[in-house]
């Protein structure tokens, strides 16, 4: 039976991570080369010939353990997911709201720094992601209930309403303010990987002018 991409709405995080250490070495491996090629030619412009080969495997190991291009697509979406929302950035999301007196634009830039720096070493898996929320509804739906609606919205508003208490942000509604955060993140994360690959950005300075720009504007800063 071919698997659904909306059936990843009927798992938790910890059970599709289960259901993938479950997997073979084998699997892992054409799985990483589905990712690296869907990343680059897209679903449509990908063969499953392509797929054997970027994989080191015949067609035929490839069919015997993924029914179709449409089931590897599958099992390489829970990949992404799987990076987006591991352990570690979990930990500095939800860290994010409880930082005590520390200044929030220290607070968020650390967490920038964590965010571009995994955008950087999974350039492969954020590509992918970029493309998909662009074409697929479906993967937009999956990606907002799963990450967005449970985790990120809620750590973020618990950030900004403790940022509004110490008088360090404005009295913008939370939601507002969280988009914008997003928006100029995920901007600065697309035209640095993406856009202007080629270019040497120094992040540091990057995410230091980017914060700074969030909390004082681009007048005074």
């Amino acid at each position: 039976m071919q698997p659904d991409l909306l059936d990843i709405l009927n798992f938790s995080t910890l059970a599709l991570l289960e259901q993938y250490n479950q997997k073979s070495d084998t699997q892992k491996k054409i799985i990483l080369a589905a990712m690296e090629a869907f990343s680059d030619k897209g679903f449509a412009g990908t063969t499953t010939a392509s797929l054997a080969k970027l994989a080191n495997v015949t067609e035929k190991t490839m069919f015997k353990h993924f029914r179709s291009k449409d089931h590897l697509y599958y099992e390489v979406t829970i990949y992404a997911i799987l990076n987006l929302i591991n352990p570690d950035s979990l930990k500095r999301l939800t860290s994010l709201p409880a930082t005590g007196i520390e200044d929030s634009a220290d607070s968020l830039k650390r967490f920038f720094r964590f965010i571009v720096k995994e955008g950087n070493q999974k350039k492969a898996i954020f590509k992918f992601v970029c493309q998909e929320l662009l074409l697929n509804e479906t993967f937009r739906t999956i990606l907002y209930n799963q990450l967005y609606a449970t985790m990120v919205q809620p750590a973020f508003e618990q950030f900004i309403t403790r940022a509004q208490a110490h008088e360090q942000i404005s009295r913008q509604s939370p939601d507002k303010i969280t988009r914008h955060i997003l928006m100029t993140l995920i901007g600065f994360l697309m035209t640095r990987n993406i856009l202007i690959k080629d270019h040497d950005f120094d992040d540091e300075d990057e995410i230091e002018y980017l914060t700074d720009v969030l909390f004082y504007g681009f007048g005074n800063v």
